[in-house]
């Protein structure tokens, strides 16, 4: 069921499907951490927003996606997954302006998701774990 409700999430993120992605996840308890984002974790709003930033940077964001391995215990999940993007969008700052042109560079960024589910098999909370100095080494 964990694993479905994971797969199901990784679908709307990457056709940007915000009903089922509020479907998924309990969005009055949901916090997020995600990597090169300094300061308390996102919430639900926040983290589709964040989405979105990525999005510009790379259109293709989370539509190309190699799982190594998965593991479920109790209520939780971790996945350790190759995302290949294409950085054919500006990157921008958090408040919207363009710092960096695009490379029109394909990068593979390798990830681990730390999912926390309730009773229900809902989510409640999303770490992911990157090496954002070899995303930015890819982008130069």
């Amino acid at each position: 069921m964990l694993k479905r409700a994971y797969s199901r999430l990784g679908d709307a993120i990457a056709n940007n499907n915000v009903e089922t992605m509020r479907s998924l996840i309990d969005t009055s308890v949901f916090h997020a951490t995600l990597p090169g984002i300094e300061g308390p974790p996102l919430n639900f709003l926040q983290f589709v927003a964040e989405l979105d930033r990525q999005r510009t940077m790379f259109s293709d964001f989370g539509r190309n996606i190699q799982t190594h391995s998965m593991i479920v215990d109790d209520n939780h999940l971790a996945t350790w997954y190759t995302m290949t993007v294409t950085n054919d969008g500006p990157r921008k700052s958090y408040k919207g302006q363009a710092v960096l042109p695009p490379t029109n560079k394909q990068l593979a960024i390798a990830s681990m998701d730390m999912v926390t589910f309730n009773d229900f098999g809902v989510i409640v909370g999303l770490t992911v774990v990157s090496d954002r100095m070899d995303t930015l080494d890819q982008m130069a």
